[in-house]
């Protein structure tokens, strides 16, 4: 994290991902001054945008809290959703956007997004809240070079926060969670919260960032935005030696990845 504060002009750094944490269900933001709470808080400065896993302990001790970094103030927690009508998971029958079972959830969880059973990277199909978070910390970079372009700044990590909230859809954890009546029930093993969560809706965030500029049209087709001249780097986090590597992504690259989590183009 040093690194990145240090290198964050350099290569242009717009998004950390922090597919790590320890395990713990902290039930309120809480800052360790014993890890990261001085380069999460300058990065946060910077419009520096890091996002950290919730954690997925969930199913195993079903305490609402979230994991460090996850509780951080400075930091976007992800939790994590099912991405198909039914992911297939030991004892469970899971719709689509149904939270998954192991994963922490609390009050103040900043969004959803998929991390269920098919997600596969460089040959290998995880699942976990470590596979949700790198989706918003890819989104970030998209986000960020569409304020840069249209809106002349970039957006703060509480404004991309704000954004994710408000343009996400509304998953409900709830063991009576089904498509329609005729469906049997959702069984997750786990005690629900009875509580509405937010989980991420990519076309709809791109929108809002385009409308906040003025006598910009109200609905944009972002379909064939493709942009040049510019890329951030995100930064990915995937151990505790906390080693990292700037990959550069360009906008056009990740809207073609988070085309799958349009829902509603109304």
């Amino acid at each position: 994290m040093q690194w990145v504060v240090a290198n964050a002009e350099e290569y242009n750094i717009v998004s950390v991902n922090k597919s790590l944490g320890y395990i713990s269900a902290f039930t309120e933001h809480y800052s360790d001054d014993n890890y990261y709470f001085r380069e999460l808080k300058q990065l946060k400065y910077k419009n520096i945008i890091v996002c950290a896993a919730a954690g997925n302990d969930y199913d195993n001790n079903g305490k609402l809290g979230l994991s460090y970094p996850a509780c951080d103030p400075s930091v976007i927690s992800v939790g994590a959703v099912s991405d198909g009508e039914y992911s297939e998971a030991p004892g469970c029958k899971l719709y689509k956007d149904s939270i998954l079972p192991f994963s922490q959830r609390s009050d103040y969880l900043s969004i959803l997004a998929p991390g269920g059973y098919k997600i596969t990277a460089d040959g290998h199909t995880k699942n976990g809240t470590s596979q949700a978070t790198p989706m918003v910390a890819g989104l970030a970079v998209s986000a960020q070079q569409i304020a840069n372009e249209y809106l002349g700044r970039s957006l703060t990590v509480d404004e991309f926060e704000s954004l994710l909230q408000s343009t996400g859809k509304e998953p409900y954890d709830s063991a009576t969670l089904r498509v329609d009546s005729s469906d049997p029930l959702e069984e997750d093993r786990v005690a629900n919260t009875n509580k509405k969560y937010r989980r991420v809706d990519a076309y709809k965030l791109m929108k809002a960032i385009y409308a906040m500029k003025e006598n910009e049209p109200s609905k944009p087709d972002l379909a064939p935005y493709a942009p040049t001249g510019w890329a951030g780097s995100l930064v990915l986090s995937t151990s505790s030696d906390d080693k990292t590597n700037a990959t550069t992504f360009t906008s056009d690259t990740l809207y073609s990845h988070f085309a799958f989590q349009t829902t509603d183009k109304q």
